[in-house]
């Protein structure tokens, strides 16, 4: 998947008929000075056979699930946002899928404190190996970080690529579970991970992205 592409993470998923019939989309653009949460959810059906063999990833249908880190043995939970995901198989063989634009990157509104020669295991939220990972980490600044609405249940951001670019890992090892090692100036940043299995990019069955907050300490 392309990186350039929208940022993706609090989304809406829309209700999937099981029938082959279109549901509708609402697009509301958004920024982070309005940071009304939006999605774009629109729901697919595939056809398959009426016979068709166990999917490894037909466990994980339905509702995505946040990827964690892990430091010094805690753990923490991301925040998702764009996605691309199955939501469930239909006796006949058909699948419904749900595709929703967060038009951000989507964080926890606490961020996790950490030193600046950070070590981290990341672990996706499915145990099998991905068929596309990479994540970057974008410093973000005190102005970006005041203009966040504390009332919603997370944060919303639109970092600048050319600017803020901290660290940019566009081929990650792919595994679902790695221990990570960045080394970090004083400040916040956001940890940016996107990951899909099945097929081959751009056409998996499972994608999302997924946000982290992280302050590093002087």
């Amino acid at each position: 998947m392309n990186k350039m592409k929208k940022i993706i993470p609090s989304l809406f998923f829309a209700s999937v008929m099981t029938a082959c019939q279109q549901a509708g989309v609402s697009i509301e653009p958004t920024n982070t000075l309005t940071p009304q949460i939006t999605s774009i959810a629109t729901p697919i059906l595939t056809a398959a056979p009426a016979t068709f063999p166990a999917n490894e990833l037909s466990p994980y249908y339905g509702e995505p699930q946040p990827a964690k880190i892990i430091i010094d043995g805690k753990t923490y939970d991301s925040e998702i946002g764009t996605t691309r995901w199955i939501t469930e198989v239909q006796p006949d063989g058909s699948t419904a899928m749900i595709i929703g634009d967060a038009f951000a990157i989507i964080t926890p509104k606490e961020p996790v404190t950490v030193n600046g020669d950070l070590s981290l295991l990341l672990r996706l939220p499915i145990p099998i190996n991905p068929t596309e990972l990479w994540y970057i980490v974008y410093k973000v600044s005190e102005d970006e970080l005041g203009s966040q609405d504390l009332t919603q249940d997370a944060f919303r951001w639109n970092p600048d690529y050319n600017t803020q670019m901290y660290i940019d890992n566009a081929s990650a090892l792919l595994s679902d579970a790695q221990y990570l090692n960045f080394s970090l100036e004083p400040g916040i940043y956001v940890f940016e991970v996107h990951a899909a299995w099945g097929g081959k990019p751009p056409h998996t069955e499972l994608e999302a992205d997924y946000g982290f907050l992280l302050e590093v300490q002087e």
